[in-house]
């Protein structure tokens, strides 16, 4: 039996952070089947006591393109790209 990850997700530190606006985590949901990408800040020192352990953010999967998918992938060339022009280059 296949395990079924739907309404679930998990975030983990953020190993590739490089400054205080990038996430101290991320990682990914699923809402009924549909994939999304989470983004979490922990409170900072001195913040407001009533403020939240965590604030985060989530954004579709398929909304965040072709950054999403690592510097591995490449474009398929039989892909509508949307240009229309018919530079040599």
């Amino acid at each position: 039996m296949a395990y079924d990850n739907t309404n679930r997700g998990a975030m983990w530190p953020n190993i590739d952070r490089m400054s205080e606006k990038h996430p101290d985590f991320n990682g990914s949901l699923d809402v009924d089947g549909k994939k999304y990408w989470v983004s979490g800040w922990r409170k900072k020192e001195g913040a407001n006591p009533a403020a939240p352990i965590i604030t985060f953010t989530i954004k579709v999967k398929e909304d965040i393109g072709v950054a999403a998918q690592g510097p591995a992938s490449k474009p398929s060339s039989t892909s509508d790209d949307g240009f229309d022009d018919d530079l040599p280059f």
